[in-house]
């Protein structure tokens, strides 16, 4: 007999204590159920580990729990034989993130983790570009250069650069610089690694070797949303925006570009191409003359440099910013990562696939559109009211218990199926190891 411990991973807005109700906390009724299943399948002592993070919606803050949990898992592998993880939502991103740092594909980094269960995960999969790789190898090299002349400077008493004070001492100076050069230089290893660092961890390839399972209903409204939002294509400046809203500011400067030019004349009439020698007329004069073609030469002049030009030349630029700012912010993409579009399966992993579907996807979508109605009577004066605070209705509507009970996302770990689904992947990744 050994010990097994299954760490249970929650999603995004699902935090709290160890001991509860919600599916991942001890002495759940899904903890219950599936204990129930894995007792007549194995004898071992088995115990449940939640894993608490966040659950801020934040690429930074997944990344960050990913990185915690691996220290948490080499805690848990010294207190049991064998440890399975089971992730819900965004944390199965979380565990995906471990894995990679663990390197798990390979069997002496395994830290005595036999599966992975993820359900219902939007999975944001890195992408890779060798740019990284490269910035940190220049970068290593740069600081490398920097730390080796400073140490040259204190042990051989070599002074790189000659700089003065105003005293004519140059020994403070050359420790100051040194102080500097080592200081930046130490900021760029430091840097460098870490960009090294996660280029690696974004070009490994995980082998799972089908260790892990990935349930997941085809009308899950998490994966879904997410899923459109990332195809959006936004423009929040159409064409012609620039070159529109530089017209009120273009009068202005064409104003004060007369009030200037009105100046100008009064001490240089020959400006005037129209003036005679002999009868030079007046600055008024010269003003009305000159006035029409400065107004119109500056406006668009202005119009074409601030407006035309950005139409032509930053508009799709602003707009790919823009726009991955608006969808960052619904993904959770925070992080300077860059990521694949969100897909209900992890990008170039080996998995099992179970997607609900038969019965049970249409029981699971029955009862969802029967507690969205109820939510929508519910909700229906404060939402479609004209004049009502809005915020206010949908504040309540996401507190609102009866919003989670009402989701696919959320309601996976009420049905007997999904447990089996897990329990089985759990018994079949323990034969294997007989």
């Amino acid at each position: 007999m050994g010990r097994i411990g299954i760490v249970t991973i929650h999603g995004t807005n699902d935090s709290g204590p160890i001991e509860g109700e919600q599916w991942w906390q001890r002495n759940s009724e899904f903890t219950r159920a599936l204990l129930r299943q894995l007792e007549g399948s194995a004898e071992d002592t088995i115990d449940f580990e939640p894993y608490i993070w966040s659950g801020e919606n934040s690429a930074h803050d997944r990344e960050q729990a990913g990185i915690w949990l691996v220290e948490f898992l080499e805690r848990m592998s010294k207190s049991y034989d064998r440890l399975h993880i089971i992730a819900h939502s965004h944390g199965g991103n979380v565990a995906l993130k471990a894995c990679e740092l663990l390197n798990w594909g390979k069997a002496n980094n395994r830290r005595q983790i036999e599966s992975v269960s993820v359900v219902g995960t939007p999975f944001l999969s890195a992408k890779t570009s060798i740019f990284f790789p490269l910035l940190s190898v220049i970068m290593l090299a740069l600081s490398s250069a920097g730390l080796a002349l400073v140490w040259w400077f204190f042990f051989f008493e070599f002074e790189p650069v000659e700089l003065e004070f105003q005293t004519g001492s140059n020994s403070g100076a050359g420790i100051l610089f040194s102080i500097f050069v080592s200081v930046s230089s130490l900021y760029i290893l430091f840097s460098a690694l870490s960009i090294w660092k996660r280029s690696r961890t974004a070009f490994r390839k995980i082998d799972f070797d089908h260790r892990l399972s990935v349930v997941w209903h085809p009308q899950d409204e998490a994966i879904a949303l997410l899923e459109k939002i990332g195809r959006l294509e936004l423009a929040p400046f159409p064409l012609g925006t620039f070159f529109r809203t530089t017209r009120n500011v273009a009068l202005i400067i064409a104003m004060l570009s007369l009030a200037v030019t009105m100046m100008i004349v009064s001490d240089h009439p020959q400006l005037n191409p129209m003036a005679s020698q002999d009868d030079p007329p007046s600055s008024i004069m010269n003003f009305l003359v000159i006035a029409p073609a400065v107004f119109v030469a500056t406006y668009w002049v202005f119009r074409l440099a601030f407006g035309a030009l950005p139409d032509l030349l930053v508009r799709n630029r602003l707009n790919k910013i823009v726009s991955g700012i608006l969808k960052g912010s619904a993904l959770g993409l925070d992080s300077d990562v860059r990521y694949h579009p969100v897909s209900p399966h992890p990008v170039g992993r080996q998995f099992l696939s179970h997607e609900l579907e038969g019965d049970l996807a249409e029981q699971m979508r029955r009862n969802s559109e029967v507690g969205l109605n109820k939510l929508l009577e519910k909700y229906r004066h404060g939402i479609f009211s004209v004049g009502d605070d809005g915020t206010s209705i949908f504040e309540q509507l996401s507190d609102d218990v009866e919003t989670w009970d009402a989701l696919i996302h959320t309601t996976y770990f009420e049905y007997d199926e999904v447990v089996t689904s897990i329990a089985e992947h759990i018994v079949n990744q323990e034969a294997r190891q007989c």
